[in-house]
């Protein structure tokens, strides 16, 4: 998930608060789980708004390339990360489990020995992090960069005050308004 933010800065995306857990990587994971990951990306506008931003959660998507078992061991499914100092709170995670079927099942963030066919997907979305302080003091200018980066809607950015293009341009006198 992402790592609150801070009073010297913004929380890191897609990030473990947990010092002894690793990032392992796709390809890894791919060659000894019969898996494909079809996404691994930011998830925008899930840290929580902030003079300094909350990290975002991250969007996995699994392929399974056999039938099997899976367990979900993840939290921040129920009550959302809060933000501090007028920092917004952040999104929660969820889990979505597509049936090659169609089928579509909303799983919690603690569940064992689901049932998995080959194809199913498993999109995995972990929680963003709150905010800190107040999100009207954040740069404008910054927003507009992480609009440009992915981090951040046009939409989003207006949670900051900010108004701007899907591009990232800001609009300085609506946004001064």
């Amino acid at each position: 998930g992402g790592i609150p933010g801070r009073p010297f800065g913004d929380g890191p995306d897609g990030h473990s608060l947990w010092p002894g857990f690793t990032n392992v990587p796709n390809e890894f994971l791919e060659r000894y789980f019969p898996m494909i990951i079809e996404r691994y990306e930011t998830v925008p506008d899930s840290g929580g708004a902030g003079k300094f931003r909350g990290g975002n959660g991250i969007k996995m998507s699994y392929r399974f390339t056999e039938s099997g078992n899976i367990s979900i061991h993840d939290d921040r499914w129920f009550v959302p990360p809060w933000g501090v100092n007028g920092g917004q709170p952040a999104t929660r995670s969820w889990k979505l489990l597509e049936r090659a079927n169609g089928e579509k099942a909303h799983l919690p963030s603690k569940c064992d020995n689901i049932r998995v066919e080959k194809n199913d997907v498993l999109h995995f979305v972990t929680w963003g992090a709150g905010g800190w302080g107040d999100p009207l003091e954040r740069d404008a200018q910054l927003v507009g960069l992480e609009i440009r980066r992915g981090l951040v809607s046009a939409g989003g950015a207006l949670e900051y005050g900010v108004v701007a293009s899907d591009a990232g341009v800001v609009d300085v006198a609506a946004t001064e308004a």
